[in-house]
């Protein structure tokens, strides 16, 4: 009867047996959450970023822009997925001396009534009065450096972005 018992706990921990497969099953469950987690997560950063947006604004119009195709451009956000982590990167201006430096910001809020410009923190997961070069555009009569708003704020912004 005990070499029966014991021949029952070895086979749980020979290669073959029942526990080295709990172990395999357990180690690919490991791997997928480790590696798929991040990646889902920063997929959906688009619904965090479209909510900070709204909290922020209220009732007042609003808009998202996102880093254009060059460093010195926004567009338009029209989709969740143009919020994402993925897509919405800060462009790096390559020019005149020194390294390479940022040329715009991830995404700005271009809100009214006030005016008032906000720049997403990846860092804070919010937006923040930050915008590149503000301390410049912000002093009266001097629009130099100024992003250029290409998008028309409306009530609830959020609402108008598509899912994909």
């Amino acid at each position: 009867m005990a070499g029966h018992a014991d021949a029952g706990l070895l086979g749980q921990w020979c290669p073959g047996g029942k526990m080295a497969a709990l172990k395999r099953k357990h180690r690919l469950r490991w791997i997928v959450m480790v590696v798929a987690a991040p990646i889902v997560a920063m997929e959906l950063n688009g619904f965090i970023v479209a909510w900070r947006a709204e909290r922020i604004a209220g009732e007042r119009p609003y808009c998202i822009q996102v880093a254009g195709p060059d460093a010195a451009h926004y567009t338009r956000a029209t989709s969740f997925n143009e919020l994402s982590f993925f897509n919405m990167q800060a462009r790096l201006f390559y020019g005149g001396s020194g390294p390479p430096r940022a040329g715009n910001n991830h995404a700005i809020l271009v809100l009214e009534n006030p005016s008032a410009l906000l720049n997403w923190s990846y860092w804070a997961e919010d937006f923040r009065p930050e915008v590149l070069n503000h301390e410049i555009f912000d002093v009266p009569d001097q629009k130099i450096w100024r992003p250029e708003i290409n998008c028309a704020p409306v009530r609830h912004f959020a609402r108008t972005l598509k899912f994909g």
